[in-house]
C-alpha cells in the first residue's frame, strides 16, 4: 500500500501499490495504474467550525443537481454512519457511488464512478482505501 496526503495536508489515505493517482488542486484522483477509466475521486473543503452539518442534508442536495430527483426521494436513499453518509447508483451498466465525510472542519466529497462488473470485482479495494481516509484537520 501506498499512503497519500493531500496538498492541503487535510487528510491521509492508502492506496494499493498496483493504483495511482494523480492531484490538482482540492482534488485527488485514485485509479489502476494504465486504466483512469475509472476513478475515485475526493475532493477537499474547509468548513468554518462554527458551521453546523448535516451530512444527509449536505449530500442529498449535491445529488439533487447531479440527477432528476428531489431532495425528499434522494434523503431516504442515503445512509448515514457517523461522520460519513453516502449513496449508491446503479443504472445498467453504470455504478456511482457518492460519500461525504465531515471531521475536524473539513468536509470530503469522495466519488466512484465505473462500470458495475469492474466496481463489484473492485469492492474490495475500494473499501480498503475509503476506509483508510485519516482526517487529520484544517491547518
Amino acid at each position: 500500500m501506498k499512503k497519500i496526503i493531500s496538498k492541503a495536508g487535510y487528510y491521509e489515505l492508502m492506496i494499493p501499490d498496483e493504483w495511482t493517482f494523480e492531484q490538482e488542486g482540492n482534488i485527488i484522483s485514485v485509479f489502476r495504474e494504465n486504466d483512469a477509466s475509472e476513478a475515485l475521486q475526493i475532493s477537499s473543503f474547509a468548513v468554518s467550525k462554527d458551521y453546523e452539518m448535516d451530512l444527509r442534508q449536505e449530500l442529498a442536495e449535491y445529488m439533487t443537481e447531479k440527477i432528476t430527483k428531489r431532495i425528499e426521494d434522494v434523503e431516504k436513499d442515503i445512509v448515514v454512519n457517523g461522520s460519513v453518509a453516502f449513496i449508491r447508483l446503479i443504472d445498467a451498466e453504470a455504478y456511482r457511488e457518492y460519500r461525504m465525510m465531515f471531521e475536524k472542519s473539513v468536509l470530503l466529497l469522495i466519488t466512484w464512478n465505473g462500470n458495475y462488473q469492474d466496481a463489484a470485482a473492485d469492492q474490495h479495494q475500494l473499501s480498503a482505501i475509503t476506509n483508510s481516509i485519516r482526517i487529520s484537520g484544517v491547518h
